[in-house]
């Protein structure tokens, strides 16, 4: 089989690490590298050891981007929260102002 775990592995390792720096454009290149391998797996696999061994494989892939997926949500919700915050103290900063300038 061509496909090289460790190489995999690292580039989900990657993957992760840039989508927690929000790095989506090497993110992007990332994905599309793993799924280059994996296609390039699939087409090589030529017995039935293969094949299962690549199932396995692409089990595990499918778990890693939904802890990924799951990950990016938290974080989707927790910068929602703070932009809500930042919405709030700016409209009290504004009621404020607009109090002062009546006073």
């Amino acid at each position: 089989m061509t496909i090289n775990t460790n190489s995999l592995l690292e580039s989900l390792d990657q993957l992760k690490e840039s989508i927690e720096k929000a790095d989506w454009l090497r993110a992007g290149h990332l994905d599309e590298q793993i799924k280059s391998n994996l296609e390039l797996a699939i087409d090589h696999a030529k017995n039935h050891d293969e094949k299962q061994s690549l199932i396995g494989m692409l089990s595990h892939v499918q778990s890693v981007y939904e802890l990924l997926l799951e990950d990016t949500e938290e974080a989707k919700k927790q910068i929602s929260l703070e932009l809500q915050k930042i919405t709030r103290d700016k409209k009290a900063s504004d009621l404020y102002n607009k109090a002062a300038k009546f006073q």
